[in-house]
């Protein structure tokens, strides 16, 4: 009885063997494999790192769907306004949302528009520069927000497109940027630049001057840049912003 079993055993074993060896080779097969973005790929996700330069003002590490709803309001902004699409009486909160659900992922809610340079705000003076009508779905201008400039927190931001790749769906891109001096009200053509955000605001480490800035400055000082990690899905086909991380 026993040589009988051990004999099964025996003619089953090579069986189970190959059985085991069939297995693992289906988990190699379905393994995610990265690989190299197309031109097309690079060029757009490229242009919506330069859409979303407001983003670099933060400063820091970000996760799109963990802004807070004024932030996103705000970057939505920007982007439109960089596009020449904002005109006062005329911008609508489903222009802002489209953005905010196309670029980042986030499910915006309407609200007035806080101006972000406001420092010291005087009595019956507003610190909302646009305020939301609930019935027409328009922002409007806040006639008795403060006067003030421009100035204080805004940089000419350039990007280099450094590396990318694909790997099961998330799609990522590194660059490395210059930051012209933060801007005041009125500026001269040509800028100085800096190698952070950081570094502008302060008005340290300086790298260069000049009025028309091209890809020989990144050349000449990428070792000196830090790098700047997006990751992106892709959502109805947009590029949707998942991570934006300082290296």
């Amino acid at each position: 009885m026993k040589r009988k079993i051990m004999l099964v055993v025996l003619l089953f074993l090579p069986l189970l063997l190959v059985g085991c060896g069939k297995e693992k080779e289906i988990v190699e097969e379905i393994k995610p494999v990265k690989r190299d973005l197309t031109t097309e790929e690079i060029n757009g996700m490229m242009s919506i790192i330069n859409d979303l330069e407001y983003m670099d003002y933060y400063n820091k590490n970000i996760v799109p769907v963990k802004l807070n709803n004024q932030e996103v309001l705000r970057i939505s902004y920007e982007v439109l306004e960089g596009k020449g699409k904002v005109v006062y009486g005329e911008l609508t909160f489903s222009e802002l949302e489209e953005i905010a659900r196309n670029y980042l992922g986030f499910s915006l809610e309407p609200e007035n528009l806080i101006c972000d340079t406001h420092f010291v705000l005087e009595s019956g003076q507003g610190a909302d520069i646009l305020i939301y009508d609930v019935n027409t779905g328009i922002y409007n201008y806040n006639n008795k927000h403060l006067g003030h400039g421009a100035g204080g927190l805004e940089s000419v931001v350039y990007n280099s497109y450094s590396s990318g790749y694909e790997l099961d769906g998330t799609y990522t891109v590194v660059v490395k940027k210059l930051f012209s001096e933060i801007l005041g009200d009125i500026y001269e053509e040509s800028l100085n630049y800096y190698p952070s955000y950081s570094d502008a605001q302060n008005g340290t480490n300086k790298l260069f001057s000049s009025s028309n800035v091209d890809d020989s400055y990144f050349i000449q000082y990428g070792d000196k840049l830090k790098e700047y990690t997006y990751t992106f899905k892709l959502v109805d086909n947009h590029y949707v912003l998942t991570s934006y991380t300082i290296n």
